[in-house]
């Protein structure tokens, strides 16, 4: 007869089993889910982060940052920087240029035209005020006149200034004066560089304004010295950009018509028409001399330079014939002895027979 307590011990244990099993599915399913919460939170993290970052750069790309690195720049007194002036010479930051108002496609075009004439008339002076008078009535005037005279040729030199709308103008009357032989044009554009200029100066003048304030507000005397000499170079380049538009304006505004009127008697041109005359007799008389003694001369002058060639090297000349002597006898020599062989021999055979 079986104990109760151990039958029911042992159905305690066939249970066990059973419970493990189960608490083992449950740890597992446990792990799973934790794994899997895990690998959500870490790309969300991630997610979260690659987002930050292109926000932050595309708003860097949408608003660039107006403020830049504080720089002291030569010359310039310690603080100057606060007051928002960069320091860079002839730059600006930021903004439209100084003194540029309109788009350079509506910029007026800048151009230096400039011409040359070459004419032949027979009254120099007479078509030289005519070409004057027609340029004064224009606007125009006389900047430098020349006249070179030589027997009765005369040679006129001239420029004239005239506005460039009246050049083709003048250039056409021209040919009223007198014979054109040469006419030549030029053109040369400026846009660029003239208004390149002009911005560097608005540019500097507004520079050495923010520089007169910076003096004012100088609180040493190394300060005062140092944005002093920056106003003086300021003040020297824009001087001299000033005087480099004001040349430009000039060129601009007026043109230059180098003039050259010759005499058409020209002595110095070559005549083409060739006229035959006979020669005289006592003409050919003196030409025939002429050739003969120059015949003679350079026959005599041939003579003359044999007879030092010959001299010169009369020394080489005494040696090969000295040399020739005895290379002659030699071969006489060699001869005589064959010739006396020879008849010895035949002497030798008749007496055998």
């Amino acid at each position: 007869m079986r104990h109760p307590t151990t039958c029911g011990i042992r159905s305690l244990t066939r249970e066990n089993p059973q419970t493990q099993r189960a608490k083992s599915t449950d740890a597992w399913k446990n792990r799973r889910f934790n794994r899997a919460a895990a690998i959500l939170l870490i790309l969300s993290v991630l997610i979260a982060i690659i987002a930050g970052a292109c926000s932050a750069g595309t708003g860097k790309a949408a608003s660039p940052s107006t403020t830049t690195p504080a720089t002291t720049a030569a010359g310039m007194y310690p603080g100057a920087e606060k007051d928002g002036f960069s320091g860079n010479s002839g730059k600006t930051t930021s903004g439209n240029l100084p003194g540029q108002t309109t788009s350079p496609a509506a910029l007026a075009t800048k151009i230096i035209r400039n011409a040359s004439l070459d004419i032949e008339a027979e009254d120099v002076v007479k078509a030289y005020d005519a070409l004057l008078q027609h340029a004064t009535l224009n606007g125009g005037y006389e900047a430098s006149r020349k006249v070179t005279t030589s027997g009765t040729y005369t040679v006129l030199e001239a420029k004239i200034k005239i506005k460039p709308e009246y050049l083709d103008d003048l250039l056409t009357f021209a040919g009223t004066t007198g014979k054109i032989i040469n006419v030549q044009t030029s053109s040369q554009d400026i846009t660029e560089s003239y208004y390149d200029t002009q911005t560097r100066l608005a540019t500097m003048e507004s520079m050495l304004k923010k520089y007169n304030e910076f003096l004012t507000n100088a609180k040493t005397v190394q300060e005062a010295l140092s944005v002093q000499s920056e106003i003086n170079r300021l003040t020297t380049e824009i001087e001299s950009l000033k005087g480099k538009l004001r040349y430009y304006d000039t060129m601009v505004a007026e043109s230059t018509v180098t003039i050259v009127i010759r005499q058409t008697n020209d002595p110095v041109k070559i005549k083409k028409e060739i006229k035959w005359n006979a020669l005289t007799w006592d003409d050919m008389v003196y030409l025939m001399q002429r050739g003969l003694m120059a015949v003679v001369n350079t026959l005599t002058g041939v003579l003359q330079w044999l007879s030092i060639a010959l001299v010169a090297a009369s020394p080489l000349i005494v040696i090969a014939i000295i040399v020739l002597i005895i290379l002659i006898r030699r071969r006489r020599r060699a001869k005589a002895q064959q010739a006396q062989q020879a008849r010895q021999d035949a002497q030798d055979q008749n007496t055998k027979q």
